[in-house]
């Protein structure tokens, strides 16, 4: 009985709550949706524009020269894509970080390469340096 009452209440305050506020449908305009799907089938430039960002430019950490080499390439593509000014906003980051070269060896008691990576926007070495190791664990 108790559920048979709830359900009642639940339904009329719904409906109470809802009196005068129907939702309202946007008309759906299929014109419009036909000429995006053809555009996104026919004409995609996804595949290429993503191509070309991880391929060709490659990674892009933010105020380094592969960051404004890929600003400088969007905008362009965008320009060619004829969107009206498409330009570049200046805004202040700090230094910039680019990796040249790295290489981790194990030297003794014999040679071995290691395999690693430096911290982005690590500050550069002044040249070889020889350590003991270190373990780190979790």
């Amino acid at each position: 009985m108790k559920h048979y009452l709830m359900a009642i209440i639940v339904l009329w305050t719904s409906s109470y709550i809802n009196a005068g506020t129907a939702p309202v449908q946007e008309p759906i305009d299929r014109e419009v949706i036909a000429k995006i799907r053809d555009e996104g089938l026919n004409r995609s430039q996804a595949l290429e524009t993503f191509t070309h960002f991880t391929e060709v430019i490659g990674p892009r950490l933010t105020a380094t020269p592969a960051y404004k080499t890929a600003a400088e390439w969007t905008r362009d593509r965008l320009k060619e894509w004829g969107l009206e000014n498409p330009r570049l906003e200046a805004w202040e980051f700090g230094r910039g970080w680019t990796l040249e070269k790295f290489t981790v060896e194990m030297v003794e008691p014999r040679y071995m390469p290691l395999i690693g990576y430096p911290e982005a926007w690590s500050p550069s070495t002044a040249g070889e340096l020889v350590a003991a190791l270190i373990f780190l664990s979790d």
